[in-house]
């Protein structure tokens, strides 16, 4: 594979294939030091191209504005709990025994991210079919690696997953603040046979670069989403209010639609209070959008797209749904 400033790994470890001789492997993966998994829509996977511009393509795929596209980063790991199964070996009736089930991969991770990060990480609760997964570790050369399923092609898969979930926070620990998340391969092969790795290179800020987006979400103030359309709101992250990031850009970056029909409402203003770090949005209820009648439900949001055109960065997109009066 060409090289660029940086040396491309991705492919190198010699595990598996036809048989080997047996003298030392190259088979460093060791998942008691892996320290951050990369969650990546199914479908995604990393190019050769891709490999050569590393940090630029996981910068940009934590960012991307499209959710479906966007990748999330889960840790940093506290520590591992090895649940996998060995292969099953069964006797048969004539005596004797035979190779039954395949062994499964299958491990769970304490993270630090604490009651903020497990609720968080609930929202990928089962999600397997939807999600695969990258693992990072931190040690491994002088800036660590990123593991995954090596391809024909030069490039590297992210591993299927048969299981994604979370335990019950502070179960199962010592702590009260534990929480955990648990992954199973879906093909043992994956990772026996057709692991590799890509090196992280020594310009890539792996512990602040690593962060994903920041959860942000609103609050309605006004008891109700009143006839004339005026709502006061409050953008929270999850342990503060992230009103100081977004005061400058969020007028221009929120909207508002009628969840019924999809269609854009006209806000007729958006005032800012900084004192009690909210604002107000005015919605047009004369608009032919608004709701008919009371009950019907608007919804007020900011994409990605709107907020990074307002230089809003490292905050998700996020909305809120309220009934009309």
């Amino acid at each position: 594979m060409a090289q660029s400033n940086y040396e491309v790994y991705a492919n190198e470890v010699q595990c598996g294939g036809n048989v080997r001789a047996t003298g030392a492997a190259r088979c460093p993966i060791d998942f008691k030091e892996l320290d951050r998994m990369l969650l990546v829509p199914v479908d995604d996977y990393l190019t050769s191209a891709d490999l050569l511009a590393l940090p630029t393509t996981i910068v940009d795929k934590l960012n991307d504005p499209d959710p479906a596209l966007r990748w999330h980063v889960v840790g940093k790991f506290l520590n591992v709990e090895d649940k996998s199964t060995d292969i099953q070996i069964n006797e048969v009736g004539y005596g004797g025994a035979e190779i039954g089930s395949a062994p499964k991969y299958h491990w769970y991770f304490t993270h630090d991210g604490k009651l903020s990060g497990h609720k968080v990480f609930t929202t990928f609760r089962g999600k397997h079919t939807e999600y695969s997964a990258f693992f990072l570790d931190p040690k491994m050369f002088d800036n660590g690696v990123m593991h995954g399923v090596r391809r024909s092609d030069g490039g590297l898969s992210p591993y299927p997953l048969s299981l994604l979930y979370t335990g019950m926070f502070g179960a199962g620990g010592t702590e009260s603040s534990k929480a955990g998340i648990g992954v199973a391969l879906k093909n043992s092969e994956d990772f026996e046979r057709n692991s590799g790795f890509a090196r992280l290179p020594s310009n890539f800020a792996y512990s602040t670069t690593l962060q994903g987006l920041e959860y942000a979400e609103l609050q309605q103030v006004s008891a109700t989403l009143s006839s004339v359309g005026v709502v006061t709101l409050k953008l929270m992250g999850d342990t503060t209010n992230l009103y100081s990031r977004v005061s400058t850009g969020i007028a221009a970056a929120i909207k508002a639609y009628n969840v019924s029909t999809g269609a854009a409402i006209t806000i007729t203003s958006t005032t800012l209070n900084a004192v009690s770090e909210n604002f107000v949005v005015d919605i047009d209820s004369s608009d032919t959008d608004w709701p008919a009648s009371a009950g019907g439900l608007v919804k007020i949001s900011a994409s990605m797209t709107d907020l990074i055109a307002e230089s809003i960065v490292g905050i998700s997109d996020f909305e809120i749904i309220i009934a009309r009066a």
